[in-house]
């Protein structure tokens, strides 16, 4: 016995646009990360303070939810702003990023960690 052809199945066209939506979230995360190629261990640590952990050369950096609190008095309630974590690891040598490691976390907060333009 057969089935039928289902007809929840997306329309190429709707699989082309997630694919492009996907494919440029990705070149904008990897421009951030590219970003700092070559930049200074000090201008890292002007940027992003220092590192939660290192080893020999590498050095992983990790942005925390932001928490607000709402509402006045000791009823006013927490809640995160920024929900999703970025882990950064770049490799130091000789003072300088010469390799951009794993960046992990969602790619909208992982983005906003490019390279200040100076």
């Amino acid at each position: 016995m057969r089935s039928a052809p289902s007809s929840a199945a997306p329309s190429s066209a709707v699989l082309l646009l997630l694919v492009a939506a996907c494919a440029g979230m990705d070149s904008e995360l990897s421009a951030a990360r590219d970003s700092w190629r070559g930049a200074t261990y000090g201008e890292v640590l002007a940027a992003w303070g220092p590192p939660a952990t290192s080893a020999p050369g590498a050095h992983t950096w990790n942005s925390e939810p932001l928490v607000h609190r709402s509402g006045g008095g000791a009823g006013g309630a927490l809640f995160s702003a920024d929900e999703a974590r970025c882990e950064r690891t770049l490799v130091i040598q000789e003072g300088r990023v010469v390799r951009v490691g794993d960046w992990k976390g969602r790619p909208e907060s992982c983005k906003r960690f490019a390279r200040p333009r100076t």
